[in-house]
């Protein structure tokens, strides 16, 4: 049963992914995050502090130091 992707199902999955998201960057491992980034240059990307980081282990080496 395919469901469709109504406004309320999207807030339903968003609110899920976020929830998971931060219950593992708040109280670990971080490196579980890994899983929810792409391992190449350019599909995961993400920007803190002005700074470019690039890749899913850039990524969540600088997750594991953030706020830590």
């Amino acid at each position: 049963m395919d469901r469709p992707l109504t406004p309320e199902y999207a807030k339903e999955i968003a609110n899920a992914f976020v929830q998971t998201y931060y219950q593992s960057f708040d109280y670990g491992p971080r490196e579980n995050l890994s899983s929810l980034y792409v391992p190449d240059n350019e599909t995961s990307q993400m920007m803190f502090e002005g700074n470019l980081l690039r890749g899913q282990q850039a990524i969540v080496e600088k997750l594991k130091v953030i706020w830590s």
